[in-house]
């Protein structure tokens, strides 16, 4: 399966929907995407739909703190949306150093909402 980023602009929020492998080969079109999110007029949230992952590893980790980072700058929110068990895993096990709060919530929101989607909120230290 290839992997594929898009990117989805409304109401004042981004998605970014990942599909497939979320590694390191994906970072240009992720860092495109997230980029056209944040340089969009008016844009007060972004959104990581994490759905359709089927593996996350330590370099997409790196990938969602430079999202964070950038997003910081512009007082912008970035919430991860329905990871799968495999991929909540890493979340919660990755060994992220506690130096600089990046600003993932963690829980489980529950399905609902507007999108329908649980929502998985992860507060990690960088």
């Amino acid at each position: 399966m290839e992997s594929t980023v898009t990117s989805h602009i409304g109401e004042n929020k981004g998605t970014l929907t990942i599909q497939g492998r979320f590694d390191f080969a994906i970072h240009r079109d992720f860092r495109t995407n997230y980029e056209k999110i944040l340089g969009t007029n008016g844009a007060r949230a972004v959104n990581v739909d994490l759905n359709a992952v089927d593996y996350i590893d330590s370099s997409a980790l790196g990938i969602l703190l430079l999202l964070r980072e950038k997003a910081m700058t512009q007082n912008v929110p970035v919430t991860l949306i329905s990871p799968k068990s495999s991929v909540r895993q890493v979340l919660d096990i990755a060994p992220i150093d506690a130096r600089h709060a990046i600003g993932f919530e963690c829980g489980d929101k529950g399905a609902g909402g507007d999108s329908g989607k649980s929502v998985y909120r992860c507060r990690y230290q960088y």
